[in-house]
């Protein structure tokens, strides 16, 4: 069967900047559907957008995964609220891909945030998405553990999101691991 809809999970704040200072803005959670052609073409197109070094970058990434079947999930910050049958790439935030390791454990392949919307843009618009991202996958998966394999420069920030340095998985990558527990999540 297939459908032409993104499935919107759950809504979640994040900080907009405007002119220096902070508010707080909607966004929504959603799944994207790998057998939607509506979800595929904002992915690919998002993909194209986010790209600053010619077909390289996570979100290049889960494309691919997306056409070839891999059967994990895909995941979507979007500042859209509606209509979700017809995703606007040019309001996706941040893209996530799941995939399910053992019962009880879920592993982020990929991870990414809108270049122009991070620490190292020149005027982000919004703050805080890949914790929004990471916030938003806890609550989805609470009571599983979630794992990832973190770039050096990006070991940080998942030590600031509640993740624990559990070892080498290779000369460039760190293996991190978050548990949830009754008082991880408020």
């Amino acid at each position: 069967m297939i459908t032409f809809q993104a499935n919107y999970l759950n809504s979640a704040t994040i900080q907009r900047i405007n002119n220096y200072k902070p508010c707080s803005k909607k966004i929504a959670f959603i799944e994207l559907n790998p057998n939607s052609v509506s979800d595929v073409l904002a992915l690919h197109k998002t993909a194209i957008k986010w790209d600053k070094n010619g077909g390289e970058g996570f979100a290049y990434d889960i494309c691919r995964a997306i056409n070839k079947g891999i059967k994990d999930r895909f995941f979507a910050l979007t500042t859209q609220q509606d209509n979700f049958d017809r995703l606007n790439s040019n309001q996706i935030l941040s893209l996530a891909q799941v995939k399910t390791e053992n019962e009880g454990e879920e592993f982020i392949e990929y991870l990414q945030v809108d270049p122009d919307n991070t620490n190292l843009a020149a005027e982000p618009q919004f703050s805080h998405i890949g914790s929004t991202m990471l916030h938003c996958l806890k609550t989805l998966f609470n009571g599983k553990k979630i794992g990832l394999d973190s770039v050096k420069s990006a070991i940080l920030f998942y030590l600031k999101n509640g993740f624990k340095d559990i070892g080498s998985s290779s000369d460039d990558e760190r293996r991190m691991l978050w548990e949830s527990s009754p008082t991880t999540l408020h």
